[in-house]
């Protein structure tokens, strides 16, 4: 058995980190050696989640990698405070399936007389939007890290913009050999790798991390991910009145810097909760999860402990 794992470890580090030194792979490697993906069934579809720590659940809703797997960092570094859960994201066909799917897995896996705190980054921001517009009164504390939303104050042009480069990527997930299609995306997913321009071999793990995601998005998960986010900008527009039953806190930690291009969408999220704090982050958007790791987790914990000691008072 343990040659089994290694043997499997070795494959992995040769497919995605062979440049890598050992000094940025460990942490990793032992990551990954004890990471144990559970599977429920909700509402017929198969959902895989890590659960580590204990305390008050935390769960995590990635973004379009859909892979539990994005917050490798925060599931670990955030389980001395909570019970975290990661999910990576099942094969639906609408947002309205993958709301009611969310709902029941987070109803499966609150222990009684509990409720969660949640963060989501990036696309799942919008996938928590709506959630809270049926069940705000899942979560004490909701996070959005790196959000967007639609009201209607974004243009015509942004959202055909929008609708433009999703079709245009589905048609290529669809239509290309899938093997073919995964070497083009992960080529272009290591160029735009912005991170530790002075530790060649920490940017190098980065690259092969996200390259590491992409091949194991099978091609149904990636169709399904880019479908609910077709749906999101052929369909939606919020408005306040449908978060008027959030009273509980939310907030916002955003970078603003180089994001003139989706100002807009940040904005519009803004301005849907009156309960909502922003906290701003250094730099611009752009691996801002891996960039600003620790001064989200400490945020967070801070704002759990402030939570936790009102409600002593």
């Amino acid at each position: 058995m343990f040659r089994k794992k290694e043997s499997q470890a070795l494959t992995l580090r040769e497919r995605h980190y062979k440049y890598v030194l050992d000094e940025d792979f460990k942490y990793y490697d032992a990551f990954i050696s004890k990471r144990i993906y559970e599977t429920a069934v909700i509402k017929g579809h198969e959902v895989r989640y890590i659960e580590m720590g204990s305390g008050p659940l935390l769960l995590m809703l990635p973004g379009s990698t859909g892979k539990a797997m994005s917050f490798y960092e925060y599931i670990e570094g955030l389980s001395t405070e909570f019970r975290t859960v990661a999910i990576d994201y099942p094969v639906v066909e609408s947002l309205d399936e993958m709301r009611a799917v969310l709902i029941e897995f987070t109803q499966f896996i609150l222990k009684q007389g509990e409720r969660a705190y949640i963060v989501a980054n990036s696309f799942g921001t919008v996938i928590l939007q709506e959630v809270l517009i049926e069940r705000p009164d899942l979560f004490e504390q909701i996070y959005f890290v790196h959000g967007m939303s639609k009201d209607k104050s974004i243009s015509k042009k942004t959202i055909q913009l929008h609708q433009r480069s999703i079709k245009s990527f589905l048609k290529s997930v669809t239509f290309l050999n899938y093997d073919r299609f995964q070497k083009r995306f992960s080529k272009r997913i290591r160029k735009s790798i912005d991170i530790c321009p002075d530790n060649i071999s920490r940017r190098l793990f980065w690259e092969g991390f996200f390259e590491e995601m992409i091949y194991s998005t099978t091609q149904s998960e990636m169709i399904s991910n880019y479908k609910f986010i077709k749906d999101f900008w052929d369909h939606r527009v919020y408005d306040t009145t449908m978060f008027e039953s959030v009273t509980q806190p939310v907030f916002i930690i955003e970078s603003f810097r180089d994001m003139e291009a989706e100002l807009p969408e940040k904005l519009a999220l803004c301005s849907l909760f009156k309960t909502s704090e922003l906290f701003k982050l250094s730099g611009d958007a752009n691996l801002s999860l891996i960039k600003n790791r620790d001064a989200i987790i400490q945020f967070i914990v801070e704002k759990k402990l402030e939570h936790m000691a009102n409600q002593n008072v």
